[in-house]
């Protein structure tokens, strides 16, 4: 016997329009802000996750809920940009956003001053996503933040860690005139 209904397709999701641009890049630093390597990325080390520059693979809600985050740390409303960091991490501990959201509170921390805060947020990214390019940015801002707390030695191996691990980075050249 024939049956008289089609099967059930799986849904597809329509095409949602873009969102609208807040920044053009989520993951681009604000002006103020030491810029992100903007060249090709250094390979991952093998078994350390997603390739670098996977921001694409984040579903359009993740997408958002990041960028309203973002958003808010670009324009100084750090305390309310770390609340929006903190819920997009709870809700989405695995997104491919995740390194950059840890990335952004540890920014935080370091323009409120809280150096020992930012080092610990920094040190996140860079051992939990070797290789990332929020990896190599925080390695650099990670060495900042123990400039600024006076650890000059932890400072300086920071700055070592960064050329052995992203010779060619954006800031590699910086990082060899500060040591």
């Amino acid at each position: 016997p024939a049956k008289t209904e089609a099967p059930a397709k799986a849904e597809k999701p329509a095409k949602a329009e873009p969102p609208a641009p807040a920044p053009a890049d989520p993951t681009a630093p604000p002006a103020s802000v030491a810029p992100a390597p903007s060249g090709p990325r250094e390979p991952a080390p093998k078994g350390s996750g997603p390739a670098p520059g996977y921001a694409e693979a984040a579903s359009p809600a993740q997408k958002a809920e990041y960028n309203r985050a973002l958003q808010l740390a670009i324009n100084g409303r750090t305390a309310e940009a770390k609340t929006a960091f903190d819920q997009f991490l709870a809700n989405h501990p695995s997104s491919p956003l995740t390194p950059n959201a840890l990335y952004w509170v540890g920014e935080g921390a370091f323009a409120q001053g809280d150096y020992m805060t930012a080092i610990a947020d920094f040190d996140k990214v860079a051992k939990g996503w070797p290789g990332h390019h929020k990896a190599a940015d925080s390695l650099y801002k990670m060495a900042l933040a123990q400039e600024k707390a006076g650890n000059m030695a932890a400072a300086r191996a920071s700055l070592e860690r960064y050329l052995k691990d992203y010779p060619n980075a954006e800031l590699a050249a910086v990082a060899r005139q500060k040591l």
